[in-house]
């Protein structure tokens, strides 16, 4: 992550050097981004790239946790607005997130990222530590869950629903990001996939 120099910048200057990765980013992948391309477009010297950061990938590991971290953010606001119900706050933050992909920087960069975390980023993303940037988020959210709604016997039947609801939403990314599905197809699939979970559910309370 980041050097403590890179937080010591006023915001406006690492917003500056985040929208210039973010840019180049979503130009190409990882392996074919040019720090050249960053430095020019953030109008930061070369040498001060590295005060900031130990290498490229130090920096598309910031871009990618700033990503993560947003979107932890809007779910767990959406969690909260539907009163903790959970299926009603995925099927709107899924809608809003494959309509946040609909320009063309913003599908890229959320591709580029896709195909180029390997596994030690990967795990960077995960909140399973206290220290990651996003466990107050992912705190927040599963606290806002009203888990009687769903009518659920267990915590294993609780997170055996949240892997498969994990599913549908990186099955149906990962096709609208390779464009194997257009935006119309995705939120149709998942709707359909969401009623079955919705009304399994609800067979399950009134048996």
């Amino acid at each position: 992550m980041p050097k403590k120099t890179f937080y010591n910048l006023a915001p406006e200057k690492r917003e500056l050097i985040s929208a210039a990765a973010r840019k180049e980013f979503a130009r190409v992948p990882l392996a074919e981004a040019s720090i050249a391309r960053i430095i020019k477009d953030a109008d930061i010297p070369r040498g001060s790239f590295y005060q900031y950061f130990e290498d490229k990938d130090d920096l598309f590991t910031q871009i990618a946790a700033e990503e993560v971290k947003e979107k932890f953010v809007s779910f767990t606001n959406k969690v909260i607005q539907k009163e903790g119900d959970l299926l009603s706050a995925v099927e709107e933050f899924f809608e809003d997130y494959i309509n946040h992909l609909g320009t063309e920087e913003n599908k890229n960069l959320e591709r580029n990222i896709f195909l180029s975390m390997n596994e030690k980023m990967r795990n960077r993303m995960v909140p399973t530590h206290k220290e990651h940037p996003c466990m107050e988020e992912f705190k927040a959210v599963m606290e806002a869950i009203d888990r009687k709604r769903l009518g659920l016997a267990s915590e294993k039947e609780f997170k055996y629903l949240s892997k498969m609801l994990n599913g549908i939403l990186f099955r149906l990314l990962t096709q609208f990001l390779n464009d194997i599905t257009s935006k119309e197809e995705c939120l149709e699939i998942f709707s359909f996939e969401m009623d079955i979970i919705n009304r399994g559910l609800k067979s399950r309370q009134t048996n």
